[in-house]
């Protein structure tokens, strides 16, 4: 028998293969000697591809070993797609045996080779997580990197992405200052070459981290609603943005039709996998928008995937300061993490400001999920809220980061 321990995002990963394929893969505490043995060394490549969001299915030959009623219950789990989950219910029925539910939750608990045989994508039939051999932490990080958001991160019938869609079409109704989108002159000032856009609240980003727009494919990411986008298409870039709110796509729509450019408009949810082709974009402009989701890492995988080699991310990102504060900004009233999914009290001093659903997030989140998706810093800023008593006092509350996805 030969073993290798691999280092993941979830743990450390024990895989044991014999006979040229690969009998377990299970979470350890400790790792030991590693045997070089060539269906070990492809396990762990197409691991590594899984979790960085290149890989949605293993091809792998796999002998676990266990009961036929065991191996039809670990098939059919083989056949869950990525991204989606199945209840036990679901399962038995798959197998022919739809009374044998239970039969189907010991032979799930007892599969010997996790992630691979992907156990994980088995929830209970009210949507709830259910027991997992790894821990419901690690269950939880392998479906939210697969793009699936588990109900107990939903709020009533909706998400808290639903959630947070209706509200900034609210808050656009209102004025909001990142719902407006430029005017015909400041489209043709652009076109002169006489322009400026924000990553964070007050600082224009330096032109310098751009280089040459012309005729580079640009995608602004969580950035709708009409501002930054018609300035790069002004510039000659062929412009893509993904958003989820309704009224920021009308936005878009209207200033490309107005001013007569071509933009490839999707309404998505940057959480879920990017609906775009590896290797496509020479320049990610990502303004301020990750306090709006619970889990950055996935984000940055993506955002790396889709850029070509060389190509350059330009993010703003909060610090966090904004979520300990009251709304005076005179007093510390919370403690972070700031997880309205984790904390009621926390959504409902939410709910209260009409705030949608938003969560701190650390620098190691922020910039060290960045260097582990494989990004190079390059650069940053701080920036402050702009107004207020923090800004008033110059506290520092977003950072601006430019990256670069190394050459492989």
């Amino acid at each position: 028998m030969n073993r290798k321990y691999i280092e993941s995002p979830v743990g450390t990963l024990l895989i044991e293969a014999e006979d040229g394929a690969i009998t377990r893969l299970e979470y350890v505490d400790d790792t030991g000697r590693d045997d070089s043995c060539p269906v070990l060394d492809e396990a762990e490549r197409q691991l590594r591809e899984y979790f960085e969001g290149k890989r949605k299915a293993f091809d792998l030959p796999l002998v676990p070993e266990g009961t036929d009623f065991q191996q039809r219950v670990w098939a059919a789990l083989r056949e869950i797609p990525w991204g989606e989950v199945r209840s036990y219910g679901d399962i038995a029925r798959r197998i022919g045996q739809p009374g044998a539910t239970q039969a189907v939750g010991q032979a799930n608990h007892r599969n010997p080779i996790a992630i691979i045989i992907p156990c994980h994508r088995v929830i209970g039939a009210d949507g709830g997580m259910t027991g997992y051999g790894g821990g419901l932490d690690r269950k939880r990080a392998l479906l939210r990197l697969e793009g699936y958001v588990p109900a107990e991160e939903a709020v009533g019938a909706e998400s808290y992405q639903d959630i947070n869609a209706a509200t900034i079409d609210r808050w656009i109704d209102a004025g909001w200052e990142w719902g407006v989108p430029i005017d015909h002159d400041t489209y043709l000032r652009a076109a002169r070459g006489d322009w400026s856009v924000r990553l964070t609240p007050t600082k224009p980003v330096p032109r310098a981290w751009f280089g040459e727009l012309r005729g580079r494919r640009v995608l602004g990411l969580a950035s709708g609603g009409g501002q930054q986008m018609p300035v790069f298409a002004a510039l000659g870039a062929d412009c893509a943005v993904l958003d989820y709110s309704d009224k920021q796509i009308a936005s878009e729509r209207m200033v490309a039709a107005r001013e007569g450019y071509a933009i490839q408009i999707v309404q998505a949810d940057m959480t879920r996998p990017l609906p775009f082709e590896d290797g496509c974009f020479d320049l990610i402009f990502h303004p301020v928008s990750n306090c709006y989701i619970r889990e950055v890492l996935p984000v940055w995988r993506e955002c790396y995937r889709v850029l070509k080699p060389g190509g350059v991310l330009l993010s703003g990102l909060d610090t966090g300061v904004n979520f300990i504060v009251d709304e005076t900004e005179e007093r510390i009233v919370n403690r972070l993490p700031f997880d309205p999914v984790a904390d009621p009290e926390q959504m409902e001093q939410l709910r209260t400001q009409d705030a949608g659903v938003q969560f701190s997030h650390t620098l190691e989140d922020q910039i060290g999920g960045q260097l582990r998706a494989g990004f190079r810093l390059t650069d940053l800023y701080e920036d402050t809220n702009g107004e207020g008593r923090l800004h008033e006092l110059n506290i520092p509350s977003f950072i601006a980061t430019r990256a670069v996805k190394q050459n492989n």
